[in-house]
Parts: structure tokens; C-alpha cells; sequence
């Protein structure tokens, strides 16, 4: 029995895979790999709550084992081992090896189908994109910060030209003609040069 992370075994090929490269190094025959769904766990084991189960039947010799629970131990993937001796008759190991089969036939059309879901909803994404139209692009200038010139890195100021504006409101202040401005003699102050009067 083999313990994955779930975020590994949601990729079924993948922890597949890692159990079959584990047992292939310990020169195992593997009958079959079921996997079975994702659980809580009775106790956090490496951080983690939930974790997949893999039921795995194979033939090793006694002495291959040993290997077998280093290198589940040293795997990423692979949060937890356990090792069980079983004695089936050979119709119980094929009926297993049948019914593994099957579900790993199922599970891997299963994440094609996903796949190529996925890639055409992706590529649907991209016509969409494709068919909408460019927006025009506002005229701009470009000026240097200090009048000067441009001297490096964000020194310029981006100017965008505002379209004309249609009626613009004037303020009523405006129809009025500007007063003259006060001269000194009309206001009864002294000039500089004049003395007061007593």
C-alpha cells in the first residue's frame, strides 16, 4: 500500500510511474496498482491531512523489500509505505491484475480526454482573443522631465492629446470687461514724493 500526496495522485499516470520505477529497482513483478480515492488521514504524516491510496500487489523475493522501503522513503511523491505478506491463490492475483488493468485503462483515457479538453478550450481562449478587434492608439509625445535632454531612465513625460472638447462652459465672470486698475491719487493716498499735509 502506498500513500501519495494528493496533489500527485491527481496526475494517476504519474504516481503510476513512480511506483513501478520503485519496484522495477527491486526487481519486483508487479501483478497490478489500483488506485483507491483520497482520504483524511487518522494523523498528519509529512505535514498533510489527506493523501491517496495506491493498492499495490507484486512478487518480490524477502529480500528485495528492504529496497523497496529506502527508495518509497526517499521519493517526493510517496508520503507513506506499507508492506504486507499475502498469501492469494493465482486466479486472485490475475482477477487483481485484470481489475488494475482495467482501472488504469480507465483512468488514463480519463486524463486524455482531460487534456484535450483542455487544450481546446485553450485554443478557443486564443481565437477569441484573436477575432477582437485593436483599439486605436492615442497620439503621444514624448518630452524630457527638465526641458533638457533625455539623460536616462525615467526622465520622460508622456503627454497624450486630449480630444477637442465641444462647448466648453465659460465662467459668468467673463462677459465683464477687467477694471482699470486703482491709481494712487484716485484712492487720496500720498505719493512717495509728497509730503503729508498737517
Amino acid at each position: 500500500m502506498f500513500l501519495f500526496d494528493p496533489s500527485v495522485a491527481s496526475q494517476w499516470e504519474t504516481a503510476e510511474n513512480e511506483v513501478g520505477r520503485i519496484l522495477e529497482r527491486a526487481s519486483a513483478e508487479v501483478i497490478g496498482v489500483k488506485k483507491w480515492d483520497e482520504r483524511r488521514l487518522a494523523y498528519e504524516i509529512q505535514h498533510r491531512k489527506r493523501a491517496c491510496y495506491a493498492l499495490t500487489r507484486f512478487r518480490a523475493s524477502g529480500s528485495n523489500i528492504g529496497g523497496i522501503e529506502r527508495d518509497a522513503r526517499l521519493s517526493e511523491m510517496i508520503l507513506r509505505l506499507l508492506v504486507v505478506q499475502c498469501d492469494l491463490s493465482e486466479e486472485k492475483l490475475a482477477e487483481f491484475g485484470k481489475e488494475a488493468a482495467e482501472q488504469s485503462a480507465f483512468l488514463h483515457n480519463a486524463a486524455e480526454e482531460a487534456r484535450k479538453a483542455a487544450e481546446a478550450k485553450a485554443e478557443e481562449a486564443a481565437e477569441r482573443t484573436a477575432e477582437r478587434p485593436v483599439e486605436p492608439v492615442s497620439e503621444t509625445t514624448s518630452t524630457p522631465v527638465d526641458g533638457g535632454e533625455a539623460s536616462g531612465v525615467g526622465d520622460d513625460v508622456t503627454k497624450i492629446k486630449a480630444p477637442p472638447a465641444e462647448a466648453a462652459a465659460e465662467p459668468e465672470d467673463q462677459d465683464r470687461a477687467p477694471e482699470p486698475a486703482a491709481s494712487s491719487e484716485a484712492a487720496g493716498e500720498p505719493d512717495g514724493d509728497e509730503k503729508p499735509q498737517a
